[in-house]
């Protein structure tokens, strides 16, 4: 087998602004602020190519073999890079068809398999090889004394990349399916482990090469994880039958390599033995109160220049430990505590400084773990059915998304002092929030999808109207869902768009998104008639 794919695009656009005549539309652009007038224009290309060969080998209805290969070329890669070789093998026994599985006849199907396959990704923007070049902060001033020009120039902001190949990942997939009590029980297990090498990331590198990125074939990831399905015919009589279907997911990701080998790189937050989107960052840890042990804490930061309140975030910070003035390893600062100057001193191992030292590891936003549930009664005509889906162990950013946009009751005040969220503060009192780092929070749920009932007209009565079939059905999207302090507030949890990391500051993730990049969880009631003729 053989394809190809050839990709071109080409842009062209104007924009004007303040057009005398605003039916002239986009045919009298003239007419318009010609100062304000912009024009762009664009350009894009690809092309894709690939060769497959496939054999299939059956012997004797027992044994069966699958061998692939593919070449496959993508233009987006560097010279001498584009194409690469891609094979994989899948083996299968059915096992039932041996002759000592005859007697077994509670089984009615079992077939172990194995599988192994190299796949390959080139999803990168074209030209990518090539580096990129902007003109942002780019303009040069030419001339002498009162008499200059700014010139519009370009500069260079990733590096090219002339080695730049694919992204391979081999995978090895264990698995078995079969069938139990004439089929009433049918499932499969299957474990499998994957290896990414070469990945096609965009690499920090230091600025003074004059360049913020590159674009480079960097280290290994591993994915392994199950999957389980299994359906089951519960009850099957005459007139009523109950089926159930049963889904299990578990994944683990983890960085194996990076460019410097075995070595963590914080800059970009990726960890050896952690999943790329591993959040690493500071900890939350409860709402400073007014008692006087926090009052003397709040005094020791502003004593190191950071400035806290009582009914504002507290952040996990290294353990304050007080020691006698002169131990070894230690600091005494001079606070002032209900008006009265004292000397503190406490232990130097980085308490009272917010810095990357203090980033925890919280967890992946993929969940540990996903899986679903459908079940399905059939009496005579009447079918109800329902869907039910859950994922957990995940970490989910956005928890204080809606916070100051709904109704809160559960606000820290001096007679609140178990408050859930901080006090609102007005304007005039500064000090540093560290209110964010609440945003991180569990995205366990569970969903029932739909709930759907409906009922199929007997067919001897739609013969005398000239029907071929009829069905009336009702169904609930979305009925309930189930969840901690996130869906409590109102968060779909299950809608991650926009809450990825898009860039880093002084050690930290920032993401996009806000209260309107999540998506809203509809319940819907919907009542319909199917008819056939």
């Amino acid at each position: 087998m053989q394809s190809a794919e050839h990709y071109r695009t080409e842009s062209l656009n104007v924009r004007a602004y303040e057009s005398i005549f605003s039916t002239a539309l986009w045919y009298n652009v003239g007419s318009s602020d010609l100062s304000k007038v912009s024009v762009g224009s664009g350009f894009n290309q690809q092309q894709r190519a690939s060769y497959m060969a496939r054999l299939n080998y059956n012997l004797m209805d027992k044994y069966l073999l699958t061998l692939t290969g593919r070449w496959d070329a993508a233009s987006m890669l560097a010279k001498g890079n584009k194409w690469d070789f891609f094979p994989s093998a899948a083996l299968a026994w059915k096992m039932k068809q041996e002759d000592f599985m005859e007697h077994l006849d509670w089984i009615s199907e079992i077939k172990p398999r194995i599988g192994y396959g190299v796949t390959g990704n080139a999803a990168i923007s074209s030209y990518q090889t090539g580096g990129t070049m902007s003109s942002t902060y780019a303009n040069m001033t030419f001339g002498q004394g009162n008499i200059s020009t700014a010139t519009t120039g370009a500069k260079a902001v990733i590096l090219p990349n002339r080695q730049l190949g694919w992204e391979k990942t081999a995978s090895t997939n264990i698995g078995i399916d079969f069938g139990l009590l004439k089929n009433r029980i049918t499932g499969s297990f299957e474990y499998y482990v994957s290896n990414t090498s070469d990945l096609l990331l965009n690499r920090s590198i230091p600025m003074m090469t004059g360049y913020t990125s590159i674009l480079s074939n960097i280290g290994k990831t591993q994915n392994k994880g199950v999957e389980i399905t299994l359906s089951t015919v519960n009850i099957n009589t005459k007139d009523f039958t109950w089926r159930t279907d049963f889904t299990f997911f578990a994944n683990r990701e983890k960085i194996v390599e990076l460019s410097d080998g075995k070595t963590d790189d914080p800059a970009n937050g990726w960890f050896i033995g952690k999943p790329i989107d591993e959040v690493w960052t500071k900890k939350y840890d409860r709402i400073w109160q007014e008692n006087a042990a926090d009052r003397k804490l709040l005094a020791l930061y502003k004593a190191n220049g950071i400035t806290m309140i009582p009914g504002q975030a507290k952040i996990v910070d290294q353990p304050f430990v007080e020691v006698a003035k002169g131990t070894d390893g230690a600091v005494t600062k001079t606070i002032t505590l209900d008006g009265e100057e004292m000397e503190v001193t406490y232990m130097d191992n980085g308490f009272g400084v917010i810095n990357n030292d203090d980033n925890i590891f919280q967890g992946s936003f993929q969940p540990k773990w996903e899986g679903g549930f459908t079940t399905v009664f059939n009496y005579k005509n009447f079918e109800l059915s329902s869907f039910i889906y859950g994922r957990f162990g995940g970490v989910y950013y956005g928890l204080k998304q809606t916070y100051g946009t709904r109704k809160e009751s559960d606000i820290w005040s001096k007679d609140n002092p178990n408050g859930k969220y901080p006090q609102p503060v007005s304007g005039g009192q500064s000090f540093t929030d560290y209110s964010s780092y609440m945003n991180y929070t569990k995205s366990d749920m569970v969903i029932v999808r739909n709930i759907a009932l409906s009922y199929t007209v007997p067919e001897a009565f739609l013969r005398k109207l000239g029907v071929a079939n009829c069905s009336v059905y009702g169904q609930v999207l979305n009925p309930f869902i189930f969840g901690g302090e996130l869906v409590k507030t109102g968060i779909n949890p299950d809608d991650m768009t926009g809450w990825r990391a898009n860039s880093r500051s002084n050690g930290d993730f920032r993401y996009i998104g806000g209260q309107t990049n999540n998506t809203v969880i509809t319940r819907s009631f919907v009542i319909g008639l199917r008819l056939g003729f």
